[in-house]
């Protein structure tokens, strides 16, 4: 009967320390299935989200170039600009056909003053330099006093236009009277024609 007694406690005890270890087992698997179905959760969130997210990413990153390249076509643009109105204040420098009337009147308005004696083009063909710049060559005379002379020169240096000294004779025509020849060179535009 002990014995009996003894197996039915250790029955007892045995069935007593199986069933908590089934109850801790059981929360366990649980726990683990309750934390699987919230990553579970959590990835279809992730997955849903994302692919939405790398859109507007995109969409964003987009932008941003267009804005960056807009910036620099303006800038570009403004440059251009700029340099327009650079090379149109150069241009006027080197006179086309029309140009070339406009020189000759200023001349001539110079004759009227007294400044300029004689004005000639030497030739009508254009000549090229050795920078490759292309221009008329031209004869302007000055009569006068020394002080007359360097008036009229200066008058000549102050036109709008490209000048390029050649040669410069000057003769004495006695005490006060200087005579001075200038040569040289009227730029004219590169698309300037002689026909």
């Amino acid at each position: 009967m002990a014995n009996q007694k003894i197996n039915t406690t250790a029955k007892t005890i045995s069935a007593a320390t199986k069933t908590p270890v089934k109850a801790r087992l059981l929360m366990w698997v649980l726990i683990i299935g309750l934390v699987d179905l919230v990553c579970l959760f959590v990835l279809v969130l992730l997955l849903g989200i994302l692919p939405q997210k790398a859109e507007e990413l995109k969409t964003l990153r987009s932008l941003n170039t267009k804005n960056s390249l807009q910036k620099t076509n303006n800038e570009i643009m403004a440059e251009i600009a700029s340099g327009k109105i650079i090379i149109d204040k150069l241009e006027a420098f080197f006179p086309d056909e029309n140009g070339l009337v406009k020189f000759t009147e200023q001349i001539d308005k110079l004759k009227n003053q007294g400044v300029v004696s004689y004005f000639s083009f030497a030739s009508n063909e254009v000549v090229q330099d050795k920078t490759k710049y292309i221009g008329l060559p031209i004869i302007i005379e000055f009569q006068g006093t020394a002080q007359q002379v360097e008036n009229g020169l200066k008058s000549i240096q102050s036109l709008p236009y490209m000048l390029r000294t050649i040669d410069i004779e000057i003769k004495k025509q006695d005490e006060e009277k200087v005579n001075l020849r200038y040569g040289g060179i009227l730029y004219v535009n590169e698309n300037f024609s002689t026909d």
